[in-house]
């Protein structure tokens, strides 16, 4: 079900790439979901309502309102998603501006292994990690 975590790095002239169990991935974008295939992450269906509030949220600053954070916040939270094995890998294909933490941000990933493949959502990115730096 998930591939194991040998790979080897092969080197291209316009930027580095990994092979993973006969396929490539760009290095820069390469992530695995946090947890065990038994605990499921929740992505964030990609739809039109979701790019709007990320559109509207983009970067914040420091003079914004507290409160209309907390109000997007809740509502990204109340989107329809998709529920994906933890573990599975993923590749990076956008990052938004939006913050959904502190430190991060609000990144669109597509499932590249598992009954998930080829699904498609929006994650904190602190909820899965760079597999390869």
């Amino acid at each position: 079900m998930l591939y194991s975590a040998a790979a080897a790095a092969v080197v291209s002239s316009p930027g580095c790439l990994m092979v993973f169990k006969g396929r490539f991935y760009r290095k820069k974008g390469f992530y695995q979901l946090n947890g065990t295939s038994s605990a499921l992450v929740t992505l964030i269906s990609d739809s039109p309502d979701v790019r709007r509030l990320l559109t509207e949220e983009g970067e914040p600053h420091p003079d914004r309102d507290p409160y209309a954070r907390k109000d997007f916040l809740r509502s990204m939270s109340q989107l329809p998603g998709i529920s994906v094995p933890g573990g599975s890998y993923c590749d990076l294909v956008e990052r938004s501006k939006s913050r959904c933490v502190d430190t991060a941000v609000y990144v669109l990933v597509q499932i590249t292994t598992g009954p998930s493949r080829g699904q498609r959502g929006w994650m904190c990115e602190t909820s899965g990690r760079r597999v390869f730096p």
